[in-house]
C-alpha cells in the first residue's frame, strides 16, 4: 500500500480498478451477498473483515495476475496461505487508515470530491467529463453515484491521510551519500575454515566414551517409523485443462468487464478475438476452482464411507490408485509435494495401517485421499547398529569442544603476527554487505569491524566449524550526488526508509484500533470448500 501511496498520481486510476474489477467478474450480488461468508475473518477496532471481503480481494488480485501473467499464472495461488494473509493484511491496514481517518474527522470538500470524478478517463467523452457516461458506467456496475462517491470521498479521506506519511521520508542529501558509500564499500579478506572433524579423533575413542555417548543420546538413534501409503490425486489444473467453455460463456465473461481489455499502449479495447484465449483461460480457472472445492466435500464423504479401502472411491470418481514406497514417514512425498500437512495428520493418526485420512490438499489445487497401506513404527536401534554414528558424532562433539579451546589461542597467535600451520588460507577476495560468499553473519562481523588493518575475525558456525578471517584493508568509493548509482540507491533507501515510517505508523494505529485475526477462519480459505 505503502508504494501506491507514494505515487499519488496514480491512486485515481487505482481507485477505479480496485471498485470496478469485483464488480466486473463476480457481480454485484457477489458484493452485498449475506449469510455464513460474512462470518468475520478479523477485526479492526470497531469494524470487522469479513470472510467474503477477503475472498472478493483473493479474487480480484487473482485476475489481475492471471491478465498480466495469461497462460504462466498458477491459479493454485489464490490459496497459498502466504498470498492469502499478505492480501489479509493489506485490507487490515486499509481498515486501520480508514479508522484513524474516521477518528481524526478528515473532511472531503464536495470540489475535491468533484475534481477526482472527473479526473477519471472512464468518465469522459471527447476529454470531457460527462455525467450521462458518468451514471452509465456506474449503472452497469450496480452502482448508484451516491453509493460510489461516499467509497470515492472515503478513499480520498485515506489519500490525506497518509499523504505526510509518504512524503516524509526524507534523508539528508550527505546522509544519503554515507548510507550509499556504506552499502558499495569493499573488503579485501582471505578466509581459513577450521572444521570440527580436523580435530577430531575416533581413534582415541573408547568403548566406555562411545557407549556412554550413546546411552545419553539414545533418542538421536531411532530408526524412524516408515509407511506405504496409496492415494488417489484431484489436481485442480487437469480439472480445468479436462474443461471447455461454450461461445457463450466467453462472450459473456467479455461483456462483463470490457474495460479490463483495453491496450495500455493504443488505449484502444482489444478485439472478442484477440482475448480469447486469455478469457478461456479464465472461464476454465474458474469452472476448475467450482468443480475442485465440489470434489472437496464429495471426496471428503466417500472416503469417510469407504473406512479402510480406496477402490470404491476410485472407481465412483474415476480416478487411480497410485502407491508410494515404503519410506520414512518424515520423508513421505505424494505427486512430488513434501506435505507437512499429510506427516502431521499421519502422526496424528499413528499412522493405523489399513486407515483411510480425510482428504489433505498438499499444495493448493492438489487434494490427496490418503490410505496406510503399511506401516512400521519406529524402533530403537541397537549400539552396534548406531556404532559408527555414534563415533562420528562424539568424534564431532570432542572436535567442537577442541576448537573452542584453541581459537582464541590461535587468533591472539595471528594478531601477534605469527603464522599457524593448521590455517590453510584461502586467496584474496573482495566482499560487499550483500556478498554471498560467506555466510551472512559473517559478513555482518566483517563490516562491523574498524580499522587499523589488517584485523584479524574468529567465528563459530552452527555446525562448530571455525572460521578465520583477515581483513586486508576497506574501499569505500568516492560518490557525487549526480551519480546514476546514487540516485538509483538512493530511492531504495528512501524506499527503505519510507516504508519503516510506515510500518511504526501502522503500529501506532493498531494500538489505537487493536487488530484481532480468526487463524480458522484464515485457514479455511488454503483449503477447497
Amino acid at each position: 500500500m505503502f508504494e501506491v501511496i507514494r505515487k499519488k498520481k496514480r491512486i485515481a486510476q487505482g481507485i477505479l480498478l480496485l471498485l470496478i474489477l469485483p464488480f466486473a467478474f463476480f457481480g454485484v450480488e457477489h458484493y452485498f451477498s449475506s449469510g455464513p461468508n460474512r462470518l468475520e475473518v478479523a477485526k479492526v477496532g470497531d469494524t470487522v473483515v469479513t470472510v467474503a471481503e477477503l475472498q472478493r480481494a483473493l479474487e480480484d488480485r487473482t485476475a489481475q495476475l492471471r491478465q498480466q501473467f495469461g497462460a504462466n499464472f498458477d491459479v493454485r495461488i489464490a490459496r497459498d496461505p502466504v498470498f492469502v494473509e499478505m492480501i489479509l493484511r493489506e485490507l487490515i491496514e486499509r481498515r486501520l487508515v480508514q479508522a484513524e481517518a474516521a477518528r481524526a474527522r478528515v473532511v472531503v470538500t464536495p470540489e475535491t470530491l468533484q475534481r477526482a470524478i472527473a479526473s477519471f478517463e472512464v468518465f469522459q467523452q471527447d476529454g470531457q467529463f460527462s455525467y450521462t457516461r458518468y451514471e452509465t458506467v456506474l449503472r452497469a456496475q450496480g452502482l448508484t453515484p451516491k453509493a460510489f462517491e461516499a467509497m470515492l470521498a472515503q478513499d480520498l479521506a485515506v489519500q490525506r491521510l497518509v499523504e505526510p506519511i509518504a512524503q516524509g521520508a526524507i534523508v539528508p542529501r550527505e546522509q544519503m551519500l554515507q548510507l550509499v558509500a556504506q552499502q558499495l564499500e569493499e573488503r579485501e579478506v582471505r578466509v581459513a575454515v577450521r572444521t570440527a572433524l580436523h580435530e577430531a579423533d575416533p581413534a582415541r575413542l573408547s568403548e566406555d566414551d562411545l557407549r556412554a555417548y550413546y546411552e545419553a543420546n539414545a533418542s538421536r538413534y531411532v530408526e524412524p517409523a516408515k509407511v506405504r501409503l496409496q492415494y488417489l490425486l484431484v489436481d485442480e489444473a487437469e480439472i480445468g485443462r479436462s474443461l471447455t467453455p461454450s461461445e457463450s460463456d466467453l462472450r459473456s465473461l467479455y461483456e462483463q468487464a470490457p474495460e479490463l481489455f483495453r491496450d495500455p499502449a493504443t488505449q484502444q479495447l482489444r478485439a472478442f478475438a484477440d482475448v480469447r484465449e486469455v478469457l478461456a483461460d479464465s472461464w476454465r480457472a474458474r469452472q476448475a476452482r467450482v468443480r475442485y472445492g465440489e470434489l472437496h466435500e464429495e471426496l471428503g464423504n466417500a472416503v469417510f464411507e469407504a473406512i479402510d479401502r480406496l477402490d470404491p472411491v476410485a472407481e465412483r470418481f474415476g480416478l487411480e490408485i497410485h502407491e508410494t514406497g515404503l519410506v520414512p514417514l518424515q520423508e513421505v512425498e505424494i505427486a512430488g509435494v513434501k506435505s507437512d500437512k499429510l506427516i502431521a495428520a499421519l502422526q496424528e493418526a499413528q499412522a493405523k495401517e489399513g486407515q483411510n485420512l480425510d482428504p489433505i490438499e498438499l499444495a493448493p489445487g492438489k487434494l490427496a485421499a490418503v490410505r496406510v497401506a503399511e506401516y512400521v513404527p519406529p524402533r530403537q536401534m541397537t549400539f552396534d547398529e548406531a556404532r559408527e554414528r555414534v563415533t562420528q558424532d562424539l568424534a564431532r562433539e570432542k572436535g567442537r569442544e577442541r576448537l573452542r579451546e584453541l581459537a582464541p589461542l590461535w587468533l591472539d597467535r595471528l594478531t601477534q603476527g605469527e603464522a599457524l600451520p593448521e590455517l590453510s588460507w584461502q586467496p584474496a577476495r573482495s566482499v560487499t554487505r550483500a556478498s554471498s560468499v560467506l555466510p551472512p553473519e559473517l559478513v555482518d562481523e566483517v563490516f562491523r569491524a574498524v580499522a587499523p588493518w589488517p584485523r584479524y575475525l574468529a567465528w563459530e558456525a552452527e555446525n562448530g566449524d571455525h572460521w578465520f578471517v583477515r581483513i586486508e584493508g576497506a574501499r569505500r568509493p568516492q560518490l557525487q550526488a549526480d551519480d546514476p548509482m546514487v540516485r538509483f540507491a538512493g530511492e531504495r533507501i528512501r524506499s527503505v526508509v519510507g516504508n519503516v515510517e510506515w510500518r511504526a505508523w501502522l503500529r501506532t494505529l493498531e494500538a489505537r484500533h487493536p487488530v484481532v485475526i480468526r487463524r480458522e477462519a484464515l485457514q479455511a480459505l488454503t483449503t477447497a470448500q
